[in-house]
């Protein structure tokens, strides 16, 4: 087109654009990858945008591969079942980052995760604050477990006189 100017590309242009645009998934997963990711589940979020920035961002102040495990399985199953995209859902990732905590330093199991995933998934609230409000944590001190058992064998009198009679299935 002869009315159209000239533009020369130089490569200070090429080089500033290219520091724009974001991380191309394949240097994604190599990173991801070196950080402890299994492969199949860094290329799988590395081929998601939103789903990578995520990933950076709980990763950052939770084990990388525990992240990504919980991105790649229980997140995107709560995608799949409500039909939406991750923008769509009412999880803030703070509170994503909240639910991995408690999960990593086994103050809730992995079911109490996944249901407070899906819970968190329709309505938004901290993660801990329901779990302190509901009572869900996991108890792991020996002392406290023992004092449930004895309370449980003081409480089952029955049970107790059935096992020592020889039933297992009490």
């Amino acid at each position: 087109e002869p009315d159209l100017p000239i533009i020369e590309i130089t490569a200070e242009m090429l080089s500033r654009l290219n520091a724009e645009l974001p991380e191309k998934p394949a240097e994604k997963e190599k990173k991801m990858i070196k950080k402890g990711v299994s492969s199949e589940d860094a290329k799988i979020i590395s081929t998601d945008l939103l789903l990578a920035e995520l990933w950076e961002e709980l990763s950052s102040r939770s084990s990388p591969s525990f992240a990504a495990k919980w991105l790649r399985k229980e997140l995107m199953r709560i995608l799949h079942e409500e039909d939406k995209s991750f923008p769509e859902l009412k999880i803030k990732p703070e509170h994503l980052v909240e639910l991995l905590s408690l999960l990593e330093n086994k103050k809730i199991n992995e079911e109490t995760g996944r249901k407070l995933l899906s819970e968190m998934a329709k309505k938004d609230f901290s993660p801990e604050e329901k779990v302190k409000e509901k009572g869900l944590g996991m108890v792991s001190n020996q002392k406290e477990l023992e004092s449930f058992c004895q309370q449980a064998i003081k409480n089952s009198p029955q049970a107790v006189a059935d096992y020592h009679k020889g039933e297992e299935n009490v």
